[in-house]
């Protein structure tokens, strides 16, 4: 257990190179924005699922289209949602990057 951490930590700082305590905190960021947004999209995703499950059992077409088209929406904004953070996040990361 003890080389796992000290192996962890090397590798932290491997990670961190020659960052600017900027960068750093830009990276740190960055990444609690991607996390949030993979959770809000997985919640949407099991929407999805939940969706295309009452699609599948749905007694109508009509129904049936319906929850496949919420479920497709859903996924869209999954997608959506991840692409904004990654957005978000790269800019964080530029802006604490030093200009050269």
């Amino acid at each position: 257990m003890k080389y796992a951490l000290i192996a962890v930590g090397a590798l932290t700082l491997a990670a961190c190179g020659n960052n600017t305590p900027a960068e750093n905190e830009a990276d740190r960021q960055a990444a609690a924005i991607e996390d949030q947004a993979n959770l809000e999209a997985n919640q949407l995703e099991r929407q999805a699922d939940r969706a295309d499950e009452r699609a599948d059992m749905a007694n109508t077409e009509s129904a049936t289209v319906a929850n496949e088209q919420r479920a497709d929406n859903l996924n869209e904004q999954a997608d959506q949602v991840r692409e904004r953070a990654d957005a978000r996040a790269d800019d964080v990361r530029d802006a604490a990057r030093p200009a050269n």
